[in-house]
């Protein structure tokens, strides 16, 4: 039933054939939509429903359809960013993706991953967090889960470290595959000093810069 609910919804809001159009949802945000996006949201809102009794908003669907997307969201404090985040994240990893959700810092990385793990855990993925305080052996075991929450400057200083280490050993080879900021503006960006994440082209990780943040 609430499977079916969100994809009667999302098939609304994307201006699916037979649909009338959400006229809150900017058309340029879901024209990139792949056709199996509802079904993914739509399993990650059950999810959510059933293993943390959380319902998601229409405004919550609405960015995590855009966040699969790649576009940037900003919601206002109290929209549930948190859930928004992992619904895209949900989505995106049952999807074949490795997805790293970006926090201020570790304490946010730790209690989201720890928040969010019931509705992970329920549609079959693996969640983590990394911190200042884990060990090179608990990185490269934690970056081959499916959904990684981490503080920003985390995975960019194991990026540097990996390119400088002299030893194959020491290296923690991090996957970057799908990076999410989540936070506010400000706290989203890397602070002065540490190392930025994101590329496009040849060769580089297939990484949308995804900023989900509250208004001030």
């Amino acid at each position: 039933m609430v499977q079916e609910a969100v994809r009667s919804f999302l098939r609304r809001a994307t201006g699916a054939p037979g649909a009338a159009s959400f006229a809150r949802l900017d058309p340029s945000t879901t024209s990139e939509l792949d056709p199996s996006t509802a079904s993914e949201l739509a399993a990650a809102a059950a999810a959510s429903h059933e293993a943390l009794g959380m319902e998601p908003t229409q405004r919550q669907l609405q960015a995590a359809a855009a966040l699969m997307a790649g576009y940037g969201v900003e919601m206002d404090t109290g929209e549930g960013k948190t859930l928004a985040g992992a619904l895209a994240a949900a989505g995106l990893a049952r999807s074949g993706r490795r997805v790293h959700v970006l926090s201020a810092n570790d304490y946010l990385a730790d209690r989201d991953a720890a928040w969010m793990a019931p509705l992970y855990r329920s549609l079959g993925l693996s969640v983590t967090a990394i911190g200042q305080h884990s060990t090179a052996d608990a990185r490269r075991e934690e970056y081959r889960a499916d959904i990684l929450y981490a503080a920003v400057a985390e995975i960019g200083y194991d990026v540097l470290r990996d390119g400088i280490a002299l030893d194959e050993r020491e290296r923690v080879r991090p996957v970057l595959d799908h990076t999410a900021r989540q936070g506010r503006r400000s706290a989203a960006r890397p602070r002065p000093g540490s190392p930025a994440l994101g590329g496009r082209g040849s060769g580089a990780p297939t990484v949308s810069d995804v900023d989900v943040h509250a208004r001030r």
